[in-house]
């Protein structure tokens, strides 16, 4: 199989995906079994999972680039990607080539249909698995998908697990309490295994020590994050003493870089903070306040909840302060007109978009939410004809309320990580 037949097969299970609807799973039994069956190839991977409700994609790329720079073999697997689907598994610096792509696919394939079904995200989970395992990775670092005790990547065995930013979303699967997605979310612990946390809120950081008895560690709360500057370059902070740049505008995103470093700290590793600190300093994750142009400002921002939201506008404010015409769209299930009110700290004028998935919210309930929430704005049934519109108004742009959104915009602009990472790299 080549890379196009790879991700024919891919939407061809995504089509039945969508025709049969399954539920969430109760249990992992299945997918164990189906790897089972492909001789278990995620044993013997040495694992680091990374659970959360924001931040845990940056977190885990800030892991991956640090353990890269101090010598490991490393493997990151990621979601959702933003243009090309083998973004989501890398390895030393690059995506997942489009040769080992669809062979190793072409190896799952045949199980996939043997069963019956499974899930596109665990097809991908056990392509990362392979992929992994012929590498030899010395660390695999694998961001959770959805919550984390039912998660395809929790099969793995971790020797760290890490907890980034927990707050509402995902709801109708997750539970509406925060104790409920807590205690989903803790589902990636180990007994013995240390935990590495963000600060959380008091309240998430009581559930976390109701549901997880064994050595956990907040960063920000035992350890303090003191931010030194933010600017439009990016941020720099001081942890443990010592002082780091990350090329990414944005206190959280300093948050999410400390946490890295303490997994590293945790994991008992030999390593000069010098080696860290050039691993950060070149980190560049794309779709977090990504700036693709600053005369006139452009900036994607994959926020798609509302705490987010919330922190993306305080950062506009922080880095910024320009007044940008915001082009948005968002999935279904989301805090939608309340999100809008948040941008509206920030905005004058609002241009909507939708996108060909079955997800994503139409035209004329983003504008009727819109409208609700006071906003001037436009709508456009494609982003193609968005973005032309927002391009031709020569003035700051933010693009925000879903990767899927980035992802799209990016190709418009003819940018993907996997081809061309450096033009990202501004």
């Amino acid at each position: 199989m080549d890379y196009n037949e790879a991700k024919e097969f891919l939407n061809r299970l995504l089509d039945r995906e969508r025709a049969v609807r399954p539920s969430y799973p109760d249990s992992l039994d299945e997918y164990r079994e189906f790897l089972r069956r492909m001789g278990n190839p995620h044993n013997g991977l040495k694992s680091i999972l990374v659970a959360g409700t924001k931040g845990k994609g940056s977190t885990a790329f800030f892991l991956y680039e640090i353990l890269r720079k101090l010598g490991f073999k490393t493997g990151l697997y990621t979601s959702p990607h933003l243009v090309e689907v083998r973004e989501r598994v890398r390895f030393n610096g690059r995506c997942i080539s489009g040769r080992d792509f669809g062979r190793i696919v072409g190896k799952i394939a045949p199980h996939v249909e043997s069963v019956g079904f499974r899930s596109v995200f665990e097809t991908l989970t056990t392509l990362a698995f392979f992929y992994f395992r012929e590498r030899e990775t010395d660390y695999s670092v694998f961001e959770v998908g959805l919550g984390g005790r039912l998660d395809a990547t929790n099969v793995v065995s971790p020797c760290v697990s890490v907890l980034t930013d927990i707050s509402y979303d995902h709801t109708h699967v997750l539970g509406k309490r925060l104790r409920d997605i807590t205690r989903e979310k803790l589902g990636i612990t180990r007994k013995n295994i240390p935990l590495v946390s963000q600060a959380q809120s008091p309240m998430v950081r009581r559930y976390v020590r109701e549901f997880f008895h064994g050595d956990v560690f907040f960063v920000g709360k035992d350890e303090k994050v003191e931010i030194e500057s933010i600017s439009m370059d990016g941020v720099k902070f001081i942890y443990r003493g010592e002082e780091f740049f990350i090329p990414i505008p944005g206190a959280y995103q300093a948050m999410n870089a400390a946490t890295a470093i303490e997994v590293v700290i945790r994991m008992g590793l030999d390593f000069d903070y010098k080696n860290v600190k050039s691993a950060l300093k070149k980190a560049f994750w794309p779709g977090r306040f990504h700036i693709i142009s600053k005369n006139p400002l452009i900036v994607l921002d994959g926020a798609h909840n509302l705490k987010s939201t919330k922190v993306l506008v305080d950062n506009w404010e922080r880095v910024t302060g320009e007044s940008p015409v915001i082009l948005f769209t968002a999935m279904k299930r989301k805090p939608l007109k309340r999100m809008l009110l948040e941008l509206k700290r920030i905005a004058d004028e609002f241009v909507f978009t939708t996108l060909p998935l079955k997800r994503a919210l139409g035209i004329d309930l983003l504008k009727k939410k819109g409208e609700e929430a006071g906003l001037k704005s436009k709508g456009f049934g494609s982003v193609n004809e968005a973005w032309a519109y927002v391009k031709s108004l020569n003035r700051p742009i933010l693009v925000t309320g879903s990767l899927y959104l980035i992802g799209e915009v990016l190709k418009e602009e003819g940018l993907s990580p996997c081809r061309n990472i450096q033009r990202i790299d501004r």
